[in-house]
């Protein structure tokens, strides 16, 4: 290999390797599916639904002032399920961001400084 083809190579190759930590990274994982077969969901309604079973309140029917006081407190503080699917994409983002710092990582920094020096020597002549 001839050095005017070789220099100009070894002066790439920081550039190169520079680049490569911009490559796009995508997710190579696929979703988990947990959707059960159409030919396995029963559609029919239970007996019971059909007919108004379970009531909409049917803590009630058990006169308990307690369980009706805990009941109405967790429905009245429970978050919707638009609010619990951000709470999960959140948690998800969370998850990915720490992921991402166990990936390797390289770290790179340079100092450049230009001094005159005296005929005096190093200190100068007041020193």
């Amino acid at each position: 290999m001839n050095r005017v083809f070789f220099y100009p190579a070894i002066a790439c190759f920081p550039l190169l390797l520079m680049l490569t930590g911009c490559a796009p990274m995508h997710e190579t994982r696929q979703a988990l599916s947990q959707q059960t077969p159409a030919a396995q969901v029963d559609t029919a309604l239970p007996t019971a639904l059909k007919n108004g079973w379970p009531d909409s309140q049917w803590w009630l029917e058990y006169h308990d002032n307690q369980l009706t006081s805990l009941i109405n407190n967790a429905l009245q503080s429970a978050p919707d399920m638009q609010v619990a699917e951000q709470r999960i994409q959140l948690a998800e983002a969370q998850a990915k961001a720490i992921a991402t710092q166990d990936g390797p990582q390289i770290d790179f920094s340079a100092d450049m400084e230009r001094q005159k020096m005296s005929a005096e020597g190093l200190m100068g002549p007041f020193a």
